[in-house]
């Protein structure tokens, strides 16, 4: 039995980065699920995911991505040029600090009986913009650097299935469907049965939460 553990929810996109990245370079960890309350007795930051392998505690998805890949024997996350790491990890960045804080006005609609539809376009006419924007800086053909899966791919491609829920959840066309360059991720990654599975269970989850008696998104 592996002596690393991974803290995780199968509801977060976060989670199920390092849970990619885990597949893609071999890592093996257990997996425990941690509910809300119990992320502040884990981690001051009080949220997941969290790496504990042996003595070290990792926390923060992208730097957890990192270390999967400077301890990985085989399969990286990184390409191997310099240029080609530097923008990974600026698209990361892009992504984290300008794409991701789109949505956070979707969730608070998401509950609602009565949604605010104003609310609710805005964060999808946002995400989309700053999604363009992110997706210039790529320089792979179908991954967003180079010629194989890399961190910025695990990054991004969580929460492009969540856009894709959430659209559907609210009946409307998936916000990244006009981006030629994204579509091709989607489709270059969810192409890896291992490591798209746990944005599969992500997609399950969710209809089972927000969609009853709806089609799990693609």
């Amino acid at each position: 039995m592996s002596d690393s553990l991974l803290y995780y929810s199968p509801m977060s996109p976060f989670s199920a980065r390092v849970r990619m990245g885990m597949a893609h370079t071999g890592f093996e960890a257990r997996l425990e699920n941690l509910s809300a309350p119990e992320r502040g007795e884990k981690s001051p930051l009080g949220k997941v995911p969290i790496l504990q392998d042996g003595d070290h505690q990792i926390v923060e998805s992208a730097a957890i991505l990192e270390y999967l890949h400077d301890v990985s024997s085989g399969e990286g996350l990184l390409p191997a040029s310099n240029f080609e790491r530097a923008v990974c990890r600026s698209i990361v960045s892009a992504f984290d600090t300008s794409v991701i804080p789109a949505l956070f006005p979707i969730f608070g609609e998401l509950s609602k009986s009565d949604p605010n539809m104003n609310v609710v376009n805005a964060g999808f006419f946002g995400f989309a913009e700053k999604l363009h924007a992110v997706s210039e800086l790529f320089t792979g053909n179908k991954y967003c650097v180079g010629s194989d899966l890399s961190l910025a791919d695990c990054a991004l491609v969580p929460f492009i299935s969540l856009s894709n829920s959430l659209a559907l959840k609210f009946d409307m066309s998936a916000p990244a469907a006009s981006n030629a360059k994204i579509r091709k991720l989607f489709s270059a990654v969810s192409d890896m049965p291992d490591v798209f599975l746990p944005v599969r269970e992500i997609q399950i989850v969710f209809s089972k939460v927000f969609l009853t008696g709806a089609k799990t998104s693609e």
